[in-house]
């Protein structure tokens, strides 16, 4: 048994004050993954054929027995995810005592859309009779047996008792398409719970005794990694803050270490990274774009500028000394709605790759206006009480504090919005600048 601490992470965009760098490299057939111009999307499979018309197939333009894999895998038929995990494995075996401490960055493509599994994972999940859920199902399956064969080359290795493992989804599940974030709100696309708050955990040998089989609720975000792990790796704040950036007068970088709270005594003395509060962390802003109610994606033509339209606040009342987690949300929101505890089971539209207007006709938008919608998550984790709500009486002291301080708080982080204008969207451009990066999407400064 893997000794694990579990929480709750929250994520979305990235928050409008934060620059995160991303790097991405393939590791194998890299201009394989760079889309080709004018045709339609790739599948998970390392071939030459294009994505079928409906995404729902268990095994596209392969035959034969389940992704064969090769030395050179390019020329067969393979799971894009197997490909990646091949690579990894094979990086793990060849480390040895002695060498430079190993980080492993690894994205799944998987669990999301197209979806499609190997034949051998659909076949493991035939008594679900409902395709979409069945094909969900056997993807989170695949997965997981792909992480389980790393841990055990940690083990095999004798790395696993020195290996910090942090596992996160990205963002909820999409209700639109095969997903259920039951009981919460909403999901993928919106800011309600079921769209922000997923699971995440820690596990290894690095995570001390005292913490194995813990749980925590405080709020940590994906970015907060950034901070967390490099305080545990021993950089330091000037290591870590972009000082090019800060000479530039760019907002400073929203990371929080949080080494300390999710590892306890045994991280306590690592250095405290960035000039940032203490965690826990006690807020997260929600990032959107101006045009959300008719661009849902924010990423169609005119989105117009970021702005953030959400918040989170860990709040302690002054009058009572009571702890919440409350939430304030602005304007059009997406997916008010919730699932039943089994979904997809039919009775809802499920989309292949949803649409601005397919939220809509999945369930309904909420206007919470420029008044917005408050939300007690430590008492009301499913939404189902807007706290300002038309129908609710005029708020008392408290909540009309608890109001103040966050509008407070939305109007400090609408502040530092960084919303430059990024032109029109240039697919041909992308494209050279990929081929140009030898198969990689960034570093997206010099």
């Amino acid at each position: 048994m893997v000794p694990t601490v579990g929480f709750d992470a929250y994520e979305q965009r990235p928050p409008p004050s934060a620059r995160l760098r991303f790097y991405f490299k393939t590791v194998a057939g890299a201009k394989r993954f760079v889309p080709d111009r004018g045709v339609p999307p790739r599948d998970l499979y390392l071939d030459d054929g294009p994505a079928p018309a409906r995404y729902l197939s268990p095994q596209p333009l392969c035959s034969g027995s389940p992704y064969p894999l090769a030395a050179n895998a390019s020329e067969v038929c393979s799971y894009e995810d197997d490909v990646f995990a091949e690579f990894l494995l094979a990086r793990v075996q060849a480390w040895s005592a002695g060498d430079a401490p190993l980080f492993l960055f690894w994205a799944f493509h998987s669990v999301h859309s197209p979806y499609q599994v190997p034949r051998a994972d659909d076949d493991a999940f035939e008594f679900i009779s409902y395709a979409p859920r069945r094909i969900y199902a056997a993807m989170v399956a695949h997965m997981d047996g792909l992480v389980g064969r790393m841990v055990a080359l940690l083990d095999r290795q004798r790395m696993l008792e020195s290996t910090l493992i942090v596992f996160s989804a990205d963002n909820g599940g999409p209700i639109t398409q095969a997903a259920n974030n039951y009981p919460l709100r909403g999901g993928k696309h919106s800011h309600f719970e079921g769209g922000i708050r997923v699971n995440a955990f820690l596990s290894g040998g690095l995570v001390p005794v005292s913490r194995r089989g813990t749980s925590s609720d405080a709020l940590v975000t994906l970015w907060d990694w950034y901070a967390t792990l490099g305080s545990i790796a021993g950089l330091t704040a000037d290591q870590m803050d972009d000082q090019r950036a800060a000479a530039a007068g760019l907002p400073p970088i929203d990371s929080i270490d949080q080494s300390a709270h999710l590892l306890g005594a045994a991280a306590e003395k690592a250095p405290r990274a960035l000039s940032q509060p203490a965690p826990p962390r006690t807020e997260v802003p929600l990032g959107s774009c101006a045009n959300a109610r008719h661009d849902a994606f924010c990423q169609g033509a005119s989105p117009g500028p970021t702005v953030v339209s959400g918040i989170l606040v860990q709040w302690t009342s002054p009058l009572s000394g009571v702890a919440t987690l409350a939430k304030l949300l602005l304007g059009w929101v997406p997916l008010d709605c919730t699932t039943g505890p089994v979904f997809p089971n039919g009775t809802s539209p499920v989309f292949d790759e949803p649409t601005h207007d397919d939220l809509g006709v999945a369930c309904p938008w909420k206007d919470c206006t420029a008044s917005g919608c408050l939300y007690n998550l430590t008492a009301d984790p499913t939404e189902d009480h807007d706290l300002i709500g038309e129908s609710v009486p005029t708020p008392g002291p408290e909540i009309r504090m608890l109001l103040a301080h966050m509008r407070a708080r939305l109007e400090t982080a609408n502040a530092s919005v960084f919303s430059p204008d990024r032109g029109t969207v240039d697919l041909d451009g992308a494209c050279t600048q990929a081929e140009a990066n030898g198969g990689c999407w960034g570093p997206w400064l010099p």
